[in-house]
């Protein structure tokens, strides 16, 4: 094909409304790609599979038990059982700062590493994929009251100022004697004119940040893991994970949010704005349009380095169009543990609760007909001659309340107990079977979940069923403990790139326990660490207390032989035990020194351990740029 009959079939970007158009249709291609739809309408097949509410289904020969919850709920419980151990590979002292820095981040409430880990586990599940997101999310009041009153010459002189700027945005620099709240709302009025993704748009931008930045406190800094739904985030399948082109998040946003981010078009003819309660159409008009809420594409383009957002549906122009602002930073990662597709490029992997759909059909109709059964032979039945008994005998015999009763002796005579047989064999076998393979598919061994095997295993094979187990225990606490170096990982490349705060961390060594603080700059660029799962066992513990015992021993029989430090070596066990301020112990115990913190000053300028200005360090530029939407998050205004 030459090049000019390539160019009538190539999609020429003539305007806003060609490029939406294209990533409409990059999206719907790489749906098709992944099966988005096929694997929605099978997801919502399965999860009554899951609640048990199949069983409400009218099903004919088939009843439902709720096998399947207890089982993924024993899996999810072993794959983390606790807050895991990091290590650092770097020098010891700041290794030690970043991994118990890494696990201050894990062990926040506020993190929600445990409960998104187990929702990315029930996504993967039932949908092949978990998708997670590593956010950061400061705290922070603004120092300045944007209704303050200026007299008309100062006025004059910042505005003569800012009209300057406007002129040459890519020189514009925040002088020291900057009124802010002046200069923030002539530069986000003019910001509406100059044109999305050029330099001068992305300049005036971040010297916006600049301005807004000098006025906030921060009082404190949160790294959260999110979970995204997997029908609201969008890759490009046709290449591996690490060489993708671009992604996309679909969110659903608050009409009066998507404003206050200053986001463009943002009008009812561009962008359709949804009930709140439905996620409909507001067609009665009950609800106001700054109220409704609105579906967006947040998308990330790799080959650029430009973020787009653009409406869900329908869209016309651009809502905005900008630099990415996570670069060399991946906030993304698909969770799998199932990666088989037909597509080699595709992280998608095979749900497990497809699967086990068969099986849980089987099941139930294996336990229709053990009920039906018992319904047919609920109890035991005496046979007699007809007309032997009156009415009155038979409610005798029928009365549970009775312990004697007298009869005539030839009905006595004839009386004879026919017992109920017993469920067929075959059934009982088959269900066997059926539930050995659940908890196969499932991850769990049938003798880890307490199945009864009276003589039937030798210990031989129950040695070998409890080693696969661990096995595939292992193999999963690996597959969720990449995850979380992942998260890890990106929690300090965030806190490298935006934090703004010193962080305190509790460091445990040889002579006890002490408080250090480790601010952003400490962290360094590249990071090796490992996420420990296993470490974090019953078992490992276990291990290591044993492992103590044991070099205590050796050291103890060395005596006079090997020169051993007592101290360290006590000190060393003693952590083996969980006991970290091993100073209480000593005889006499050093005086341990108080933690200094700075108070802060009236301007917030005094930093320390409770709160930080940022106003002196991001004067004339930034030099931090928060992310997209931080300025928006639990923020308060207060004057001076």
């Amino acid at each position: 094909m030459t090049v000019g009959k390539y160019k009538d079939f190539a999609l020429q970007i003539n305007n806003e409304e060609d490029e939406i158009k294209r990533w409409y249709d990059y999206i719907a291609e790489a749906k098709e790609i992944i099966r988005l739809e096929e694997r929605l309408r099978t997801a919502e097949e399965l999860i009554p599979y899951i609640d048990n509410t199949v069983a409400e289904r009218k099903t004919k020969k088939r009843l439902y038990l709720p096998y399947l919850l207890p089982l993924f709920e024993a899996v999810l419980r072993g794959s983390l059982p606790a807050v895991p151990f990091v290590h650092v590979e770097s020098s010891s002292q700041l290794g030690d700062k970043i991994a118990q820095l890494v696990r201050k981040f894990f062990s926040s409430p506020h993190s929600h590493i445990v409960p998104t880990s187990m929702k990315l586990q029930m996504d993967d599940f039932v949908y092949g994929i978990g998708i997670a997101k590593a956010v950061y999310k400061p705290l922070f009041i603004l120092r300045y009251d944007q209704q303050r009153k200026y007299s008309d010459e100062l006025k004059a002189e910042q505005l003569e100022r800012i009209e300057k700027e406007h002129a040459n945005p890519l020189s514009a620099q925040v002088a020291e004697d900057d009124m802010d709240d002046i200069h923030i709302e002539n530069h986000l009025n003019y910001l509406d004119q100059v044109p999305l993704g050029t330099e001068e748009f992305e300049a005036l931008r971040k010297h916006i940040y600049a301005h807004i930045a000098r006025g906030m406190v921060f009082q404190t800094e949160r790294f959260v893991l999110e979970r995204i739904p997997p029908s609201h985030f969008i890759y490009d399948p046709t290449r591996p994970w690490h060489e993708r082109a671009w992604e996309a998040e679909l969110k659903i946003m608050r009409i009066k949010t998507l404003r206050q981010l200053h986001y463009r078009n943002v009008e009812p003819d561009n962008l359709e704005g949804l009930s709140p309660f439905t996620l409909k159409s507001n067609l009665k008009g009950a609800v106001p349009y700054e109220d409704m809420v609105a579906k967006i594409w947040d998308i990330h383009n790799f080959t650029t380095g430009e973020r787009i957002v653009i409406p869900a549906e329908n869209g016309r122009k651009l809502l905005h169009k900008g630099k990415w602002e996570y670069p060399e930073i991946d906030i993304y990662y698909p969770f799998v543990t199932r990666p088989f597709t037909h597509n080699p490029d595709q992280v998608h992997g095979l749900p497990t609760l497809q699967l086990a759909k068969p099986i849980l059909d089987a099941l139930a109709t294996v336990e229709y007909y053990i009920r039906e059964h018992i319904k047919r032979h609920p109890t035991i039945k005496i046979p007699m001659p007809k007309g032997m008994l009156t009415s009155v005998d038979k409610s005798k015999l029928n009365n549970p309340d009775l312990t004697t009763i007298e009869l005539p002796p030839e009905v006595i005579a004839n009386m004879h107990e026919i017992k109920s047989p017993p469920i067929p064999q075959s059934l009982i076998d088959y269900r066997q079977i059926l539930l050995d393979q659940l908890r196969w598919i499932i991850g769990a061994d049938p003798q880890d979940t307490g199945a009864p095997f009276p003589h039937r295993i030798s210990a031989t094979e129950s040695s070998i069923r409890a080693g696969t187990h661990v096995s595939r225990l292992e193999d999963r606490r690996k597959t969720v403990g990449r995850m979380l170096q992942w998260a890890a990982t990106t929690f300090l490349q965030l806190y490298r790139r935006f934090g703004q705060l010193q962080m305190t961390v509790k460091i445990t060594d040889e002579n006890g326990v002490s408080f250090q603080q480790i601010a952003p700059e400490d962290i360094p660029e590249r990071i090796d660490l490992v996420v420990d799962i296993e470490a974090a066992t019953k078992e490992a513990e276990a291990q290591r207390r044993e492992t103590a015992i044991g070099v205590f021993n050796i050291l103890k029989q060395a005596t006079g032989v090997y020169p051993v430090d007592w101290n360290k070596a006590i000190n060393w066990i003693l952590r083996k035990f969980g006991i970290e301020d091993v100073s209480v112990f000593r005889a006499n115990k050093p005086a341990t020194g108080e933690i200094e913190t700075a108070p802060i000053s009236a301007g917030g300028a005094g930093g320390g351990l409770t709160g930080q200005s940022v106003g002196e360090v991001l004067t004339g530029a930034t030099r931090k740029n928060l992310p997209e939407g931080a300025s928006q998050w639990q923020n308060t205004q207060t004057s001076e």
